[in-house]
């Protein structure tokens, strides 16, 4: 029988829990191969009034976000590291909120963006930096060498010709007197 002086029972409290997320390894981190965060979760309520549920996410977001309804979050283009996520519930209208569902996601960074590899590209960069200078450095030598042996050559020509224009010079010479000299005794005859 219906009693009006017994008082109805308090509801039970939100219990929160995951419906799909990452499993967690043995050391309580859900490793991540994607990088993208998809997660579900729901608290059992039988009452007319909906739960809410609100996220933060200390390394994107410090602060809560607003309350909603929707029992879903995916984030996209994670950078690697850990990424931690906390979700609270309560029942629309009430102040107090449960205590937070935790998870540690932690996302893998590709081959490319770890240290071994980043050390090996930076490596191979100046590699191919010296690589270059030094084939730089071979055409200059080949360059003034070649150069030197075009100057030496040219020199070497320059001397013969010198060497000629002397000899021109001297039979010049030397004919300019002999032709003085047949012109003086010319004229005293």
């Amino acid at each position: 029988r219906y009693d009006p002086k017994v008082e109805p029972l308090p509801p039970p409290p939100l219990k929160l829990r995951w419906i799909e997320a990452p499993a967690e390894g043995p050391n309580g981190v859900s490793t991540l191969d994607r990088r993208q965060l998809q997660l579900r979760w729901s608290a059992a309520w039988l009452g007319s009034r909906p739960v809410q549920y609100r996220t933060r996410l200390p390394g994107l977001r410090d602060a809560w976000s607003e309350p909603t309804t929707n029992g879903r979050l995916v984030i996209e283009n994670l950078a690697p590291g850990s990424w931690p996520v906390e979700v609270e519930a309560r029942v629309e209208g009430t102040e107090p909120w449960t205590g937070s569902l935790r998870l540690n996601a932690m996302v893998t960074p590709y081959w490319h963006e770890t240290l071994p590899a980043r050390t090996g590209m930076a490596g191979l960069l100046v590699l191919f930096g010296v690589g270059a200078v030094r084939l730089r450095m071979r055409a200059l030598r080949r360059h003034a060498s070649a150069l030197e042996s075009t100057v030496r050559a040219r020199t070497a020509e320059l001397a013969d010709k010198v060497g000629q224009l002397e000899v021109s010079e001297r039979r010049a010479q030397a004919a300019s007197r002999a032709k003085t000299t047949f012109l003086a005794n010319m004229s005293h005859e």
